[in-house]
């Protein structure tokens, strides 16, 4: 057996996101023996195949609580697997083209588990001729699949598309996962950084972007709503609004303020959807949806990231300018010959 087998097979620490852990302790009397069954000619012929050797290596035996712990051991170092409500997870970002764009958790197939085990650990087995490479054994993925808890094993709480305010008064903006709070931050579009320590005035002034609109705000002949101090005290922005946003807005005009704070806004915005019979939805999945019919009515992104609050079209070029399948048809069919 080669040196570095003797010592892979001990081996069930490593890192992940920079954090190194303590070797954990691997029982004497599964120590792989002094040699590792050579390849066959055919092997050395095929195209050359990744290196593994560095990987640590579990012995398959009759114990198979040591092999799983073994494993288990090592998932954590794999970036994309967190645990979440006793079930192994990991997120799935759809790619550009479908329209629903919106990061989810799923829990993990057992196909995916079998396949990360082998990027963390390599299996063997003793034959007559030595030590063999082996495919993770199906009762193993079942197991540490059924385990419930996994050693050092990020825990997931929930996927956020926007920077969140933390039980510290921090904020999260930083992309990535957050271990304190369990998010991980997954933004579809470039936000302003909130300085680590904002002052009192500009605490002061987005809570007053935010809760201080009045209907002297709304202009009904314009159809524009204007957000003062935005950038100055004196300064102001236009919002341009829907002549049907504006017709439902006249009969509830009122004084004070236009609107609340709004406390739940997923737990509200999901009754909504459920008493109007209608799937699910995110408040950015309104502002894609808002985008996307801009674009497949043909407004240009120079538009329609301005009316998103976008100092660029970046965001509406990658992100919100979805086309629908049937716009996507109907420009097909512009060729000659259909």
């Amino acid at each position: 057996m080669r040196s570095e087998d003797s010592e892979n097979v001990q081996r069930v620490g490593t890192e992940r996101s920079g954090a190194v852990k303590v070797p954990s302790r691997v029982d004497p009397s599964v120590m792989v023996p002094s040699r590792i069954a050579p390849e066959s000619s055919d092997q050395e012929e095929a195209e050359p195949r990744e290196d593994r050797s560095e990987l640590p290596a579990v012995l398959i035996r009759d114990d198979e609580a040591r092999v799983n712990d073994e494993v288990s051991a090592r998932l954590w170092t794999l970036a994309e697997l967190y645990q979440r409500g006793g079930e192994l997870v990991r997120v799935l970002r759809p790619g550009r083209k479908d329209l629903s764009n919106a990061p989810r958790i799923q829990s993990l197939p057992r196909a995916t588990l079998r396949e990360s085990m082998t990027k963390v650990v390599r299996f063997l087995k003793e034959t007559s001729s030595g030590l063999k490479p082996q495919h993770p054994p199906v009762w193993c993925v079942d197991a540490v699949a059924a385990r419930g808890t996994w050693p050092e094993m990020p825990v997931l709480r929930s996927v956020v598309e926007w920077p969140v305010l933390c039980p510290d008064g921090s904020v999260l903006q930083d992309e990535g996962f957050d271990e304190q709070t369990g998010l991980l931050f997954l933004p579809q579009e470039e936000f302003e950084k909130v300085a680590d320590q904002p002052s009192g005035d500009e605490v002061r002034q987005a809570l007053d972007d935010l809760l201080g609109l009045d209907w002297q705000d709304l202009d009904f002949e314009a159809c524009e709503l204007r957000i003062r101090g935005s950038k100055t005290k004196g300064s102001f922005r236009k919002l341009a609004m829907h002549q049907r946003l504006i017709d439902e807005l006249k009969p509830r005009r009122v004084a004070g303020a236009i609107v609340e704070h709004w406390k739940n806004v997923r737990r509200d915005l999901a009754q909504a959807c459920d008493a109007a019979k209608v799937p699910r939805v995110t408040p950015n999945d309104l502002r894609r949806t808002f985008a996307s019919w801009l674009v497949q009515a043909r407004e240009t992104n120079f538009v329609v990231s301005r009316l998103l609050g976008h100092s660029t079209t970046k965001m509406v070029d990658l992100v919100y300018g979805q086309l629908s399948a049937e716009s996507l048809r109907i420009a097909i069919n512009k060729l000659p010959g259909s």
